[in-house]
């Protein structure tokens, strides 16, 4: 039939399109249309239809697709069945419908409470244009009044959503996937149960905020109850997503078996609600990296296993509010979390960590500055178990003032391995309270630290820690406060307490109003200041060039030297620390950025200094002395709390200091002085320029 028709109308009588029959319309009309209570319509046989036309439609009346009927369209805006009024909408049959912006199922204008929208039968919808106008399986526009179950299959394509509504019931066996980007279940409002057989399945993220959700509560005060552990989740996208407040959630339930695998840059529960509380029992899978188990600013109960030992920097629970001033509901994990690997080596500038439990974000502001700045916190507590096996990795982790870590008296932490790895770990003014039993297993254990605390944090031990490793340490202290009324044990060479402090590296020469130049670098500082006749100098920064090879250097057992003309930049030799006995070092500054600047005062660029401070924090050595690797520059560095190099400094000694006639005849002195003056008055290509690299 053509344009805006409609095949069987019916007026308060039962209209029927049997088997084999089938109807064919055009745009904007419909194959069934009843009308007034009493009025049915059903279909056993194939309505194929065009765009904005529906299938089925029913207004006060009763229409039912049925176990042999088809309603199918390639056209956009399509519906395959609607209703409007207090009737239940049912479908058997087949709905497909592959243009964009389509709806399978769609009720609205329900005003009694118990109505359903129910699919016992398959609802297909295609890929959409956009996931704001996105196609949708089963669509209820009274989120209060309907409620939505599906007994069959829902499948939306890339961007779509497979059900729209607020009261939503998933049955055993069901099926309801989405594609790329898409969401399988979306409620607004009221209650979602999804039974124990139900399977869920999202596809991978199509890029930021395009992200796949298998089910997403968007509404307050809502109620989720998944008995299923039968959930697929793509690459980058979410299982469980709650962004509004008050909700109650439960994911799997007591003794489930199954293992939910997360694939690359996923998050099974990722939770907006500070108010409400979660609870999930199902069991977590790494196989690729960077994924989240569980993400959220609230309550969350962890009683599920969360293996993330397969892959890389994967976390698996995250803790974090951001701007909160107040310490935020915590995640709590009941279950087993055994930690994933670590990869610092990389890309020094994106190190991924292994983390079982963190709370809190600082970040460095500006780069460089060595100034922590805490964005958000976070509260976390283990009355489980977590195991950390690989280097590198950590099994709590805090950051940030207001931000908590809490191992509670059933909380057991398990460190082993042949290198370093952490039980807990606090920074930037975050608190720890350990109730609980940190201690390595096995045999072999090298480098573990059971817990640190550096810049501001603060620890609270009534527990026990146990520590058997070789260079091993039960507390690790920088900076950190701690207070001990629990007990520390080592064995295997390890030691009870480790404090480390920021050296204060200052230096001058010089006579003062004369020729006095000097680098104030006391403990502590994030930044030097350089003087000269006491007034500050500003000094000019020099950075590494890129894609220049940088050259290999010679090692000894005393020093090391630092390449610093920006161009051939060296590179420290990692595995230092490896010489027998070696507790110090020297680091000897080159004078190379003078020779492409005139400037007498000069710090380093961060990129130069980066990968010395790799090679410090894995030699383990403790005491570094600076040097200048010419006598006539200065060089001195502010430190951090764990001997790596906030930031490097070189300063130009005046040539009349190393005059001996400066209080007698001046004849030195006066032409010393003349060379000072001199320098940097030509520029960098200029004979001149030469002459005072050969005295340098």
């Amino acid at each position: 039939m053509g344009d805006g028709s409609s095949a069987l109308y019916s007026k308060g009588a039962a209209t029927v399109n049997g088997a084999p029959g089938k109807i064919t319309i055009g745009a904007n009309g419909s194959g069934i249309y009843v009308v007034n209570a009493g009025s049915t319509g059903s279909n056993y046989g194939e309505i194929t239809i065009g765009a904005g036309s529906v299938g089925m439609r029913a207004e006060n009346g009763k229409i039912k697709n049925n176990s042999t009927g088809k309603i199918s369209s390639t056209a956009e805006k399509a519906t395959g069945m609607s209703q409007s009024g207090n009737e239940n909408l049912e479908n058997e049959g087949t709905i497909t419908l592959t243009g964009n912006q389509s709806v399978g199922m769609h009720s609205e204008g329900v005003t009694a409470a118990g109505h359903q929208m129910i699919n016992k039968g398959i609802v297909t919808v295609g890929h959409s244009a956009t996931a704001t106008s996105p196609s949708i399986g089963m669509y209820a526009a009274n989120t209060d009044k309907t409620t939505i179950v599906n007994n069959g299959k829902v499948i939306a394509g890339n961007k779509s959503t497979g059900i729209y509504g607020g009261n939503i019931t998933l049955n055993n066996n069901s099926e309801t996937s989405a594609g790329n980007g898409g969401i399988g279940v979306y409620s607004k409002g009221g209650t979602v149960d999804i039974k124990e057989n139900a399977k869920i399945s999202v596809g991978d993220t199509l890029g930021d905020k395009q992200e796949g959700v298998g089910v997403y509560l968007a509404g307050n005060n809502q109620t989720l109850n998944s008995d299923t552990d039968n959930l697929t989740i793509g690459k980058g996208s979410f299982g469980y997503v709650m962004t509004g407040q008050g909700n109650t959630v439960r994911t799997g339930k007591a003794g489930t078996t199954r293992m939910i695998n997360l694939t690359h840059s996923s998050i099974f529960m990722y939770s907006a609600d500070r108010t409400g509380t979660a609870v999930n029992y199902n069991n977590l899978r790494s196989t690729g990296d960077l994924n989240y188990g569980i993400y959220a600013s609230g309550r969350v109960d962890n009683y599920g296993t969360i293996d993330f030992s397969q892959g890389i920097g994967n976390i698996g629970a995250y803790s974090y509010t951001k701007g909160a001033t107040t310490t935020p509901n915590s995640i709590r994990n009941y279950g087993t979390i055994n930690v994933s690997k670590s990869d610092l080596q990389t890309n020094p500038d994106d190190r991924k960590y292994g983390i079982g439990m963190a709370a809190g974000y600082s970040e460095e502001s500006p780069a460089g500055s060595g100034r922590k700045v805490t964005r958000g916190i976070g509260s976390i507590e283990n009355h489980g178990l977590i195991r950390v096996t690989t280097p590198d990795s950590i099994g709590m982790y805090a950051t940030g003032k207001g931000s908590r870590i809490y191992n509670g008296p059933t909380g057991r932490i398990e460190l082993s391995g042949r290198k370093r790895n952490i039980g807990i770990f606090a920074e930037n003014g975050a608190e720890v309270v350990n109730e609980g039993t940190i201690t390595t297993v096995g045999s072999g254990n090298v480098g573990q630290i059971g817990i640190g605390i550096t810049s501001g944090a603060t620890l609270i031990n009534r527990g026990n820690i146990h520590v058997n490793a070789a260079r091993g340490y039960g507390l690790f202290v920088a900076g950190g406060i701690v207070k001990n009324y629990g007990n520390i044990t080592v064995a295997g060479g390890a030691q009870k307490t480790k404090e480390v402090s920021a050296s204060d590296t200052s230096k001058a020469l010089g006579d003062e109003g004369l020729d006095r130049v000097g680098i104030k670098s006391p403990a502590g500082a994030s930044k030097g200041t350089i003087t000269s006749n006491g007034k500050v100098k500003k000094p000019t920064i020099v950075q590494a060039i890129p894609n220049r090879k940088p050259s290999e250097i010679p090692k000894s057992s005393i020093g090391m030297y630092l390449d610093t003309s920006g161009i051939n930049y060296t590179k420290p030799i990692n595995n230092v620390g490896a010489l027998a006995g070696l507790k110090q070092g020297d680091l000897i500054v080159g004078t190379e950025a003078a020779d492409y600047t005139n400037s007498k005062y000069i710090q380093l660029g961060q990129d130069i200094i980066k990968p010395y401070n790799e090679m410090i924090r894995k030699s383990g050595i403790e005491k570094w002395s600076i040097y200048s690797a010419s006598l006539t520059w200065m060089a001195s560095i502010t430190q951090l709390p764990d001997y790596t190099i906030r930031n490097a400094y070189l300063v130009k000694i005046p040539y009349t200091v190393f005059a001996g006639d400066k209080n007698t005849t001046r004849d030195t002195y006066n032409f010393t002085d003349g060379l000072e003056q001199r320098y940097g008055v030509e520029g960098l290509n200029s004979r001149e320029k030469e002459l005072f690299k050969k005295v340098e």
